[in-house]
């Protein structure tokens, strides 16, 4: 009982050391999203605008941490739209006229994110109630990260202007690289690329407040060698400046309404909307990717509903649109595991609220604006750069587009543009018909090994153990989600027999976009939970390269195979049943007189059978028959396997079937007289009985009642392939 409490002890010790790392570390974000809104004319109002910031994240966290259904789901304020209230904000001072007062400038702000921050509350609880969560899914991928990279410049263009009170767009390269310029900018960017270094090649992202922390050591430490002192930092404006003692929440209350021009925040819905639409492919970006950090599937539904809830009580208080924060998420999942590190992380930035000002004041400006600029940085690595190797040159082109028109207009109309080229790309590449063709199961449809009949009746005994779903035309990140889903129910289904494997054949898909790989990988993370089998057949260079150059490869091994073409893929999940059920165990080795009679037990005396036939041992490689030459002999397999296969000097060998003990080969032309219609060659060191028309003639003089077994057992081993070519015939044109 001790070691249990003492146990619980640590647990809980854990998770408030785990809360305060990332609650401190989210401050710094806070702050840095604060000054990045609050710049230029605004700076005045900075301590304000982070205590916006740190209401916000409060509510959001701690709502959060009670309705959402992802565990350690840590929520907050996000850099995406942020980064366009930031234009907002600067766009508002700029139209409003030179006789309003600053209180008038500062409500008409903070009102202009309450607006933002309400509207993508209503939008997401809306999109929840109606389940139209995974409509979002049917953005194109490019689109998606044009979107954010372009969020990476505007971060870039507004870390620039809180390091130096200045636009990056009307700056010169010249006054750029003026000693006095760079002196103020340097630093910040120092730190941005240490960041940047740092996480991306360990994928940590611990180090940031590590390195931020020892970048604020740093500084004070440089001041008091070169003989400054906080103060002397202050008034160079080298720190953040002055906050108020106490609490730096200021929010709109009723009696301020009247100071807001709300005609000026009118002009700016275009803008508005474009925070909504940013935050709702920033919550599927974030919840897509926890969910496979979890290896737990996301009802995006209630997700909305969660964030709907936090954004509304959020802007209630002044705080900006946010929702799940995907590296803070993860960090509080690998060192905790329990959703409460978010009430903990959200009581840091409350206690900051209320007590934290005097210390803010004291924050270094580069440490502020580095962090946006590598967060920028960060944004158009992953969504400009990293996509060049991933993305078929057309795709990334659109990508390039939607960043430029960004860049040079503005993200409003980058955000137009996107989604104008994303109709575009939808009608011309995407299938209009369903990417499921056909759905059946290895009850009626089997490969072409020709088996002993024995196991054929344990392959359709056990043939809806193999789900087998053919695909089609363009997959993209939509469509690959219902095909996700259509696998998931029939797996989780109680009505019908369960499935142990699942053949995906791509023959007839002619294109997958790069989004489509976060469904697959889902699929066989289900697999993986579920003992099920995964296997992938007919993948073209171009979808093989698509797969393997992600991390979708990592998967590769015991839960999923990849096979050239649906017949062999079929082929491994018929020998998996067959060995499963202990009727291909290597060191059973029957006569092929036990092999017929297990077959078709009492039909006839097969040792009479075989008296009438020659054995013969064929190496690995050997021809039993040349395809279009004349045959006077049957073969029965009594060990080993053949393969049946049409040789064409044009095409290339084609398999036709493959036969392993107790089948038989040759019986069409043997009894047609006519040439063969394909070559017949051991695989293996192979042992056959063969029999001549002699010695058929032989045993219909002397054992007639032999001779009637055998073109009787000849007919039931036909009958037994007819029907199982016709089952197959028959899925395929379903």
């Amino acid at each position: 009982m001790a070691l249990k409490q003492r146990l619980l002890s640590n647990k809980h010790i854990t998770t408030i050391a785990a809360g305060i790392i990332i609650g401190v570390l989210y401050v710094f974000i806070q702050v840095s999203f604060a000054a990045l809104i609050f710049s230029g004319e605004l700076s005045q109002f900075l301590p304000y605008g982070v205590g916006l910031l740190l209401a916000g994240a409060v509510v959001m966290g701690i709502i959060t941490v009670f309705t959402s259904k992802l565990s350690t789901a840590i929520a907050g304020p996000q850099d995406s739209p942020v980064a366009i209230l930031a234009v907002v904000a600067a766009a508002i001072v700029a139209a409003l006229p030179a006789s309003v007062s600053s209180e008038q400038v500062y409500f008409t702000v903070v009102a202009a994110i309450m607006v933002a921050t309400i509207l993508t509350a209503f939008t997401f609880l809306l999109l929840g109630k109606f389940n139209l969560g995974d409509l979002i899914r049917f953005i194109p991928f490019p689109v998606f990260s044009g979107f954010l990279a372009g969020t990476g410049w505007l971060l870039v263009v507004g870390s620039y202007k809180i390091l130096t009170n200045a636009s990056l767009r009307a700056t010169r390269i010249s006054t750029l690289l003026d000693p006095e310029r760079m002196y103020i900018w340097f630093p910040g960017m120092i730190l941005a690329l240490t960041l940047l270094f740092f996480v991306r090649r360990t994928g940590k992202s611990q180090y940031i407040i590590v390195i931020l922390v020892s970048g604020i050591a740093l500084f004070y430490i440089g001041l008091f060698i070169s003989g400054g002192s906080p103060s002397t930092a202050k008034d160079a404006g080298w720190v953040l400046g002055s906050f108020p003692e106490g609490s730096l929440w200021r929010p709109l209350t009723l009696e301020k309404l009247g100071s807001v021009e709300w005609s000026i925040i009118v002009d700016q819905l275009g803008n508005l909307g474009a925070v909504v639409l940013i935050s709702i492919i920033g919550l599927l970006f974030h919840a897509s990717g926890l969910e496979l950090i979890y290896s737990q599937n996301v009802d995006l539904n209630d997700e909305l509903q969660s964030s709907g809830l936090s954004n509304l009580a959020a802007g209630l208080v002044g705080g900006v649109p946010g929702f799940h924060a995907i590296s803070l998420s993860s960090m509080g999942y690998r060192m905790t595991g329990t959703r409460w590190v978010g009430l903990v992380s959200a009581l840091v930035s409350g206690f900051v609220l209320l007590f934290g000002g005097s210390l803010l004041s004291y924050f270094p400006k580069f440490i502020v604006g580095g962090l946006i600029l590598y967060i920028g940085l960060d944004f158009l690595m992953e969504w400009l750069y990293d996509t060049w190797h991933k993305l078929p040159k057309g795709e990334y082109a659109l990508i390039v587009a939607i960043v430029a028109i960004v860049g040079l207009f503005g993200f409003l109309q980058g955000v137009v543009a996107g989604i104008f080229l994303a109709v575009i790309l939808f009608v011309i590449n995407y299938s209009r018909v369903n990417t499921i063709k056909h759905v059946f199961s290895g009850s009626s449809y089997q490969s072409n090994v020709d088996r002993a009949v024995h196991h054929r009746r344990i392959l359709n005994e056990h043939g809806e153990e193999v789900y087998i779903v053919k695909l089609q035309g363009y997959i993209f990140f939509g469509t690959a989600f219902n095909i996700f889903t259509n696998i998931k129910d029939r797996a989780s289904s109680v009505k019908l027999p369960k499935i142990s494997m699942v053949i995906l054949d791509f023959q007839l898909v002619n294109r997958l976009d790069s989004s489509a790989l976060n469904s697959f990988t889902k699929l066989v993370q289900m697999a993986e939970k579920r003992d099920l089998s995964i296997v992938f057949t007919h993948l073209s260079s171009d979808l093989e390269s698509l797969f393997f150059a992600s991390d979708f490869a990592h998967h590769h091994g015991r839960f999923f195979k990849v096979f050239p073409d649906l017949d062999h893929g079929m082929e491994w999940c018929e020998d998996k049943i067959l060995s499963r059920s202990g009727a291909t165990l290597p060191n059973v080795r029957r006569s092929l007189s036990e092999l017929l009679e297990q077959a078709f037990p009492g039909e006839m005396d097969y040792t009479l059978l075989i008296k009438f036939m020659e054995r013969k041992e064929i190496p690995a490689g050997g021809v039993l028959l040349k395809q279009d030459s004349q045959n006077e002999l049957v073969f029965f397999v009594e060990s080993g396997r053949i393969t049946a296969q049409i040789e064409d000097k044009d095409t290339g060998t084609l398999r036709l079937r493959s036969m392993g003990p107790g089948t038989i080969i040759g019986e069409l032309s043997f009894y047609l007289n006519s040439p063969t219609s394909a070559s017949v060659i051991a695989d293996v060191d192979t042992v056959v009985y063969q029999l001549s028309k002699m010695g058929l003639q032989k045993m219909e003089s002397e054992k007639p009642q032999a001779a009637s077994g055998f073109h009787k057992l000849i007919t039931l081993m036909l009958a037994e392939r007819l029907l199982n070519s016709t089952r197959s015939l028959r899925a395929l044109r379903d």
